[in-house]
């Protein structure tokens, strides 16, 4: 079958509200668009492992990219496109320079070495450390917790994530981000929104460098939808043809739409899609 083109799609907000299952009604659309010669990517800031769990109900093959464009593969033959992973020295230096912030840290290891996830709260505040607690008994995080930074038994790592609040985020990105080689965005928690994430990766992993890298391991260049919610998915949706953003994004993410998308919690990634194909007509 003629590929028709390439849809890189979010998954937190953009293709699903609910955290642990895709409705049958997003299945059976996906379903149709990979019947009809379009090639999915899902690209989302969260692990590998979480992120099979929630797609295995795909009845099609597919591509992934975790970590925020740090792991990228094929599915369901399991192969690497691309990866691109943090040194145990990059993340001691982030650490370092966060030292005096209110930030509770986890750090991910490699999916491909040390499938691995630690939780480091030294810095943080009884209020941010509470928060922690509740997240990851209510979302089952896998954290070991260490007490020093260099009781880490691992030395490759996928990301950290810099939880916080809000207005430290914005701080501390910028900060992260003026170091050489390193990505730091900002996302809102899903667990809690009063709360933010910034997820750090090598500078060489990003969502739009995950859409960049399978766009060349396909050899071709396609017509790109992306599709996504938060200011971690500019990166993709700079570099696509068409941008499809839900109506519940920042104001700053919603600027870079081509077509506004209805909420996640109505299945708004149908009709955001539907919008989007027909400007290609």
């Amino acid at each position: 079958m003629k590929t028709k083109g390439l849809i890189a799609i979010d998954i937190d907000g953009t293709l699903t509200a609910v955290r642990d299952s895709l409705s049958t009604e997003v299945v059976s659309y996906l379903k149709g668009l990979h019947q009809e010669g379009w090639k999915l990517l899902f690209v989302t800031g969260r692990t590998l492992d979480w992120s099979l769990a929630l797609l295995n109900t795909l009845p099609f093959p597919f591509y992934l990219s975790a970590f925020n464009g740090a792991y990228t593969v094929e599915y369901p033959e399991n192969a690497a496109i691309k990866k691109s992973f943090l040194s145990f020295e990059r993340v001691f230096q982030v650490v370092n320079l966060v030292q005096n912030e209110d930030v509770g840290i986890a750090f991910y290891g490699a999916p491909d070495k040390q499938n691995k996830s630690f939780l480091f709260r030294k810095y943080a505040s009884h209020v941010l450390s509470g928060h922690l607690f509740a997240r990851a008994k209510a979302l089952s995080d896998a954290w070991t917790e260490v007490e020093h930074v260099m009781d880490l038994p691992i030395d490759s790592f996928a990301s950290m994530r810099l939880f916080c609040l809000p207005h430290t985020a914005k701080k501390i990105g910028m900060q992260i981000e003026s170091l050489s080689d390193l990505h730091a965005p900002m996302m809102k928690d899903s667990y809690d929104d009063c709360f933010s994430i910034v997820q750090v990766t090598h500078g060489k992993a990003s969502k739009g460098k995950a859409l960049e890298a399978l766009l060349h391991h396909l050899k071709t260049t396609p017509r790109v939808i992306a599709c996504g919610d938060d200011h971690n998915d500019i990166s993709m949706l700079e570099i696509a043809d068409i941008a499809v953003v839900m109506a519940t994004a920042a104001p700053e993410v919603l600027r870079h739409a081509d077509v506004i998308a209805p909420p996640a919690k109505d299945n708004g990634i149908i009709t955001g899609i539907t919008n989007a194909l027909r400007l290609f007509t």
